[in-house]
């Protein structure tokens, strides 16, 4: 399979472009794909989640004493795709468990000697057939003018 991410695909500017990886119009692979005999079922939809600190509880988080943490919400991961299908494994399981719960916990100053911001992934629950888990983390600070 191959793992492509929506949002990213709907920000290239140049329609065509986009088209060449994914027709949304039809939902449908786009020619470059299926140029290496890529199929819909072969496709696996990165899901996105986003927790924002503002307001108020910024404001908290920017004055946490040392080694103290705010936490996210809980999130949840499906694993089955539109098909029924677990992702990555091609076979229906009705009896496995296919969610990951995971939340996200963050402290403003990590330690005494250096007042770095720390950022924790904290799985929840991990289905049995899963083994490992990738992620990829974009952090934002409009204050300081900060992305990566």
């Amino acid at each position: 399979g191959i793992w492509l991410n929506r949002s990213e695909l709907n920000r290239l500017k140049h329609k065509k472009l986009r088209k060449l990886f994914y027709d949304f119009e039809k939902n449908e692979c786009g020619e470059f794909l299926k140029s290496f005999n890529i199929k819909n079922e072969d496709i696996r939809w990165i899901q996105e989640f986003k927790w924002t600190i503002t307001g108020w509880q910024y404001q908290m988080f920017k004055h946490l004493k040392q080694r103290k943490y705010l936490s996210s919400k809980i999130f949840s991961y499906n694993l089955m795709n539109d098909n029924n299908i677990i992702m990555g494994h091609n076979a229906q399981n009705d009896n496995a468990d296919n969610t990951i719960l995971f939340n996200l916990t963050s402290c403003s100053k990590y330690s005494y000697e250096l007042e770095e911001v720390a950022l924790f992934l904290e799985i929840k629950r991990l289905p049995k057939n899963i083994n490992g888990v990738k992620i990829e983390i974009e952090r934002i600070c409009k204050e300081c003018n900060y992305q990566n």
